[in-house]
């Protein structure tokens, strides 16, 4: 089982990563962690071209991994017949896992990214359990992406204080450090203190992230929750990390495109597909009861810039009141 989402269950010194890939022996499971290295420092094309072989690997888990690359990859790319396809060879592994009663090992890998798409991309997938019941079954790296997952969820429930004690249980679940899981585990955290309107406690969980992904250029997984962090990039990233910002700001405007396309197709919903990542940011605080005076004082604009933007908000989306844009926004 060595060999699903290898990044995930490496120790390595930061800035070291790339090194320490080409330094696994085994080939096949080499290419999968460069497919998962390339996405995270978004060399997306890179991603895909290493992982696209191994959709049909005879190897399962070779497949399952790659097939989570693709789908984010492609997703970035705009290339969304390749991130459908991806997605549903996770679907078909899922199948197959519970349908011929698999080991329970197996079993897991399949929930954890069945779960990955349900939570990331809210995409319906029929069946699948919890990850708590399967979580003991993974690696100590991959443990703590499950234990991400249910934090995410109880986040999405807006049970902020369930989904930071799970966070903290995981960060201080093992002495030895698994620096992707816990960069998603830190981001998360950020994103519960600023819903919390603790800005101060989610500036120190978002440091903690970019000091372990920075040394190896991993912006993308800042671009993953860019609008679920709620401004902080525009808060924190640009005055401390103003470069890093460009990319992670730039890069964000791709993966909300095809986001929103794939979240709408599969939900039949409206999720906002014309506002700029800084409009998006303002519409979901607004939305979460945030007040035109408590945005401005977060994202450091006045107050009468921010009732400039919610007005282009509306406008936009033809809307001309706040519970038509909770329709539109996902708060």
């Amino acid at each position: 089982s060595g060999n699903f989402l290898p990044i995930m269950n490496l120790d390595y010194p930061l800035g070291k990563l790339c090194r320490y890939i080409d330094e696994i022996e085994d080939i096949d499971v080499r290419n999968i962690a460069a497919g998962e290295y390339y996405y995270f420092t978004g060399l997306l094309k890179d991603a895909t071209i290493i992982s696209e072989p191994y959709l049909d690997s005879e190897n399962r888990v070779n497949r399952l991994s790659a097939a989570m690359a693709c789908v984010f990859a492609n997703l970035c790319r705009n290339h969304l017949h390749l991130s459908y396809f991806a997605a549903n060879v996770v679907k078909k592994e899922f199948n197959n896992a519970f349908n011929n009663n698999a080991l329970d090992e197996y079993k897991a890998m399949t929930v954890l990214a069945a779960m990955t798409f349900k939570m990331q991309f809210n995409i319906p997938i029929d069946n699948v359990p919890p990850i708590d019941g399967y979580i003991k079954y993974l690696q100590d790296g991959t443990k703590l992406f499950g234990y991400y997952l249910m934090a995410y969820r109880a986040f999405i429930e807006k049970d902020y204080n369930r989904s930071l004690g799970i966070i903290d249980a995981a960060v201080n679940y093992n002495a030895v450090v698994y620096p992707v899981p816990l960069i998603y585990l830190y981001i998360l955290g950020s994103i519960n203190k600023i819903s919390m309107k603790k800005i101060d406690d989610a500036i120190v969980y978002i440091d903690k992230a970019w000091n372990l992904a920075k040394p190896d250029e991993m912006y993308m997984l800042f671009v993953e929750h860019y609008n679920f962090l709620q401004g902080m990039a525009e808060v924190h990233l640009k005055k401390v990390h103003p470069d890093d910002y460009v990319k992670v700001v730039n890069a964000s405007k791709e993966y909300n495109d095809g986001w929103f396309k794939i979240h709408n197709y599969k939900n039949k919903s409206d999720v906002a597909t014309n506002l700029t990542p800084k409009e998006f940011t303002v519409a979901m605080l607004y939305s979460r009861n945030w007040g035109a005076k408590e945005i401005a004082a977060h994202m450091g604009l006045s107050e009468r810039t921010i009732m400039n933007y919610i007005q282009i908000v509306y406008e936009k989306l033809h809307i001309n009141s706040k519970k038509d844009l909770n329709k539109y926004i996902l708060s």
